[in-house]
């Protein structure tokens, strides 16, 4: 578990780590994803589901963290070099 700072002051986040010898980057994404509290838990999850799908091109769906009152943390990773 890496500790990623507080997603309302970052965009994006590049991680790099060496395994063997080799090093490798990522870029990762954690968005606040807000919902009314009035929603039904099938409103959610279909806002959600919909969120998700029409996310920006070139960005992969990670994690989707627990609700705190009317925002869930969505973490996505990048997939195309120079997607950004």
């Amino acid at each position: 578990c890496v500790h990623i700072p507080d997603p309302e002051l970052v965009n994006t986040i590049g991680l790099e780590v060496t395994v063997g010898e080799e090093r490798r980057l990522a870029n990762y994404r954690v968005e606040s994803f807000e919902w009314s509290e009035d929603m039904s838990s099938v409103e959610r999850v279909d806002h959600l589901r919909e969120f998700v799908f029409n996310y920006e091109p070139g960005w992969q769906l990670v994690q989707i963290g627990p609700a705190v009152r009317d925002k869930v943390p969505v973490t996505f990773v990048q997939t195309a070099v120079g997607a950004e």
